[in-house]
């Protein structure tokens, strides 16, 4: 009797951790297909619909930063400005390592002739990435030697 009961316990948590497992793929899966599913609108020209795609991708996996990074750049292209930096700001939170809403923020800025705020994200991304100096010059701010 008691044999039994363990063993159907341990099989309802086998059954129990099966289930959570095809969740998260199940749930990694459309992730994946809405980002390509964004970035293929954003290839067709179609920035609303990427947008979506990207806001869905955050709906299921809200601590990424790469759909808060597409969708940021998303805005950014549209020049809708004031909501490009709230979303780059929530990526560059999400991953402090990633140097790319950072540059994307400065640009940002740099668009709003904000230079004071852009040098200081281009200035946080170089402290991260050191080794870029040579990709840099493209910046307002670096082309023209001007700080």
């Amino acid at each position: 009797m008691r044999r039994t009961l363990i063993g159907a316990i341990l099989l309802g948590v086998l059954i129990l951790v099966a289930a959570v497992a095809l969740n998260a793929a199940s749930r990694d899966r459309e992730y994946a297909r809405l980002i390509a599913a964004g970035d293929a609108a954003l290839a067709g020209d179609q920035s609303q619909v990427a947008i979506e795609a990207y806001s869905g991708a955050i709906a299921l996996k809200s601590s990424t930063m790469i759909a808060y990074l597409k969708r940021g750049d998303t805005y950014r292209r549209r020049k809708e400005y004031s909501e490009a930096l709230r979303i780059l700001r929530e990526a560059s939170r999400l991953d402090s390592t990633a140097t790319r809403p950072l540059e994307l923020i400065g640009d940002v800025n740099s668009a709003l002739e904000r230079h004071a705020r852009a040098i200081e994200s281009y200035e946080a991304y170089l402290e991260l990435d050191n080794d870029s100096r040579a990709c840099c010059t493209s910046w307002p701010w670096r082309a023209t030697g001007s700080a």
